[in-house]
């Protein structure tokens, strides 16, 4: 049976150029895009249908630039407000509900100062609005009066224990024992949701990814009309990616293909963002470098 008709190359890369400039901020240039695609380097199948391929799963990448960041942000806090105004069955008036939820509440990011989480915070407190006096920047030092500590993230999507969301939460545990914790993330699987409300945590998320969000999964939404194709591009991806990563599909075998304007999560396909092995990406991911303290005069690490 003859496989459906998959866009050529030029095709794809004019699509490419298009999205860069409307919705990238003219990111991806063609030098840059030319120094990717020559990564794919005819080992599976011919040269020219790895990169076809592989500018398939580009344009199906889903970029969040800082507006829609922003967005999002806002969208989160709103969210989180109408859920606390339900909670609230007090004769109290809508002002003196929202007084109630300003004293007693905090915000802090969820892993590491320096990670995407204390980045997001200053993107969520202007966009909101927001008093520094909301944040909390050190859990050892409580209020008395704030019965619930809000943590604010970019993705949640890994669902076990061992989860990086999980392990930073359970370090924090005993200092704010006693307290009520939520967790407000723009990204979260919902297994990742399944499993942190088994834990008796709260959170609430603007977009909830699902199986068919994963692009190799069988309901693929990329692969709807060329599903004919996903094994191929499957081969391919996992093909480069085991030069270039440890987990050739992403972090958790997630199959992702998204990222923001400020970084990439490990859990998209490292084809697009790993420096590893010689490879040009397409997409920035800056890497947490753990254990790294040394610089050169010019900045990098070394």
């Amino acid at each position: 049976m003859a496989k459906s008709k998959f866009p050529n190359k030029e095709d794809l890369i004019n699509q490419v150029m298009v999205t860069s400039d409307f919705v990238w901020g003219n990111k991806i240039s063609r030098e840059k895009l030319d120094n990717w695609l020559n990564n794919f380097t005819g080992e599976v199948f011919t040269k020219k249908y790895e990169q076809e391929l592989a500018l398939w799963l580009l344009v199906s990448f889903v970029y969040y630039n800082e507006k829609e960041v922003r967005h999002l942000c806002a969208t989160l806090y709103r969210d989180f407000i109408h859920k606390k105004l339900i909670e609230n069955n007090s004769d109290n008036t809508i002002e003196e509900k929202l007084e109630q939820v300003h004293n007693s509440v905090r915000f802090h990011y969820l892993g590491r100062s320096g990670e995407s989480g204390a980045f997001l915070l200053y993107y969520f407190r202007k966009e909101n609005m927001l008093s520094v006096s909301d944040f909390v920047s050190n859990l050892d030092n409580i209020p008395e009066e704030v019965t619930e500590i809000v943590y604010v993230d970019d993705v949640t999507l890994s669902s076990h224990e061992k989860s990086q969301a999980y392990r930073y939460l359970e370090k924090d545990l005993e200092k704010i024992k006693g307290k009520n914790i939520s967790i407000l993330t723009l990204i979260a699987s919902q297994s990742a949701i399944d499993f942190l409300e088994s834990k008796n945590l709260n959170i609430i998320n603007c977009i909830t990814l699902e199986e068919r969000d994963r692009c190799f999964s069988n309901d693929s939404n990329i692969f709807q009309n060329h599903n004919d194709h996903l094994e191929n591009c499957k081969q391919v991806a996992e093909y480069y990616g085991n030069k270039i990563y440890k987990a050739p599909l992403g972090y958790s075998n997630c199959q992702y293909t998204f990222g923001f304007f400020y970084n990439t999560p490990d859990n998209s396909l490292p084809i697009f963002w790993s420096r590893n092995n010689g490879w040009e990406p397409i997409i920035e991911r800056y890497d947490k470098n753990y254990g790294r303290t040394r610089f050169t005069s010019l900045g990098r690490f070394i």
